[in-house]
């Protein structure tokens, strides 16, 4: 072979060799480049998935600053957003939450660095909002893991008739004048009556038990009574010296009177009868009442405050008495007209009474058996005050579904609103708080319930990472 041939030979193995070491180098590039930007995808991940542990943890850390008092009394978790300070702002909020991500964020330099440059806070539900429903909520909540509904489970079926009978009451007291100007037409006659004390046998009958000494009562005094029948006047009646506590209160600066902050979010009602059930067992389980009063409170009534809303305990008081007459005197004169030895003595005595005036034999009756209702009613409060029990419907024979007068007040709630009972609870136990050490400015309008966290974060080369979390306690 010749010289040449033996150098083209060797040049071409050059050049072959050549185009590849191009081509490994081209592809090498590409390789690089694409891993270059696998790892800086990586990074972003990594980067990104650390602003949302960090705005977690941090969020987890605000979490953790309830309100000790509420959650210790009451068992209620919601943040202060004034942090005591008695200037409500969602800023201490997102302070809170920032100087959190900065301790957490500090233990990490170079390549993984990142700042958290801002915080906002939205979608706010405060504790107020749409008439307390996250109140309401986690108040269902904490009752729920107790124990004893069961009671008012089983009045549950007689609720539609207690309402009725209530506005029976309402009526009754409501029909006296016509019947008053006709009994004044008898000219102030009087008669003799004799009165009978009635009570339940060993057998559980309603029945008459004595009958005491007859005694003279003018024909329009029933009537009378009836007509003078106001909150005030039931409560002198019953009350037989007993003591009323004189505590009050300005009702202008509670929750369910005064100007409340508005959150930029919506509570979540969720009515039912069974969280309703155990909301009133909430409220048994820390209110007080007349007959088992809250010591060291603004008001000593507080389930009567509940109902009522006045700014007394004996104006709540004389209230809720009042409701729970109207259900006796519709009971009591429903069971009186069932009795057949009562009817008859009340029509003896009025045609005795009317015998000069036989038009009003008919109404001397009825005001009869009113009078003798009214003072049944009476008596029966004045057992419940004591501590006793009284048959809830006696005019439907239901002899074994007698309640204290505690259980008397938790009917009378279960056809209260739900909103209405969950902003004077709320009243209540705002009024509390502000009588512990450092909470005197506290107000359930500032406590936040639920809203949504964006945490801006920045690494060191500038770029911004944003990440959304919501915080709730229900």
């Amino acid at each position: 072979m010749r010289k040449s041939q033996v150098r083209r030979s060797v040049y071409k193995e050059k050049a072959v060799r050549g185009s590849i070491s191009l081509f490994l180098a081209l592809t090498i590039s590409i390789f690089i480049t694409f891993g270059a930007v696998l790892i800086e995808s990586a990074r972003e991940n990594t980067m990104l998935l650390q602003a949302e542990v960090v705005l977690d943890n941090s969020v987890n850390s605000a979490m953790g600053e309830y309100h000790k008092e509420l959650w210790e009394d009451y068992g209620l978790l919601f943040i202060d957003c004034s942090y005591k300070s008695g200037q409500p702002g969602y800023e201490y909020l997102s302070q809170h939450i920032m100087d959190a991500a900065g301790r957490n964020l500090g233990q990490n330099t170079g390549w993984l660095s990142m700042t958290m440059e801002n915080c906002s806070v939205s979608q706010v539900v405060l504790a107020t909002d749409d008439g307390g429903a996250a109140f309401y909520r986690q108040a269902v909540e904490a009752a729920k893991s107790e124990t004893g509904i069961s009671f008012l489970e089983q009045i549950l079926p007689y609720l539609s008739k207690t309402e009725e009978l209530i506005v029976k009451g309402e009526t009754i007291l409501g029909t006296g004048s016509s019947m008053d100007e006709a009994i004044e037409n008898a000219n102030g006659q009087v008669i003799e009556v004799q009165p009978e004390v009635w009570g339940y046998d060993d057998e559980g009958n309603y029945v008459l038990q004595q009958d005491a000494e007859y005694e003279t009562v003018d024909i329009a005094s029933p009537v009378r009574n009836i007509l003078e029948t106001s909150e005030e006047f039931i409560l002198s009646q019953v009350m037989s010296g007993g003591s009323v506590s004189t505590l009050g209160m300005d009702g202008s600066k509670t929750v369910s009177n005064r100007p409340l902050a508005v959150g930029k979010g919506k509570g979540n009602w969720e009515e039912s009868i069974a969280d309703k059930l155990f909301f009133l067992y909430y409220v048994h389980s820390y209110m007080g009442n007349y007959c088992e009063p809250a010591e060291g409170e603004t008001l000593q009534y507080s389930m009567e405050y509940i109902l009522s809303g006045k700014d007394t305990d004996r104006k709540n008081l004389a209230s809720v008495v009042s409701r729970i007459f109207l259900l006796r005197l519709a009971d009591n004169y429903a069971l009186i007209q069932q009795n057949g030895e009562r009817v008859a003595t009340a029509d003896a005595t009025a045609a005795a009474a009317a015998v000069l005036v036989p038009y009003l034999q008919p109404v001397v009756k009825q005001a009869l058996l009113l009078y003798w209702s009214y003072q049944d009613s009476l008596e029966d409060i004045q057992l419940l005050l004591a501590g006793e029990k009284v048959v809830l419907l006696k005019s439907l024979g239901l002899n074994n579904l007698a309640l204290d007068y505690e259980q008397y007040l938790m009917i009378l709630m279960l056809l209260t609103g739900e909103e209405k009972l969950s902003l004077r609870t709320m009243d209540v136990v705002e009024l509390a708080v502000k009588q512990t050490e450092g909470n005197g400015d506290f107000r359930f309008d500032a406590c936040l319930a639920s809203c949504v966290i964006r945490g801006s974060f920045m690494d060191a080369g500038g770029r911004l990472y944003q990440t959304d979390i919501t915080l709730s306690y229900y």
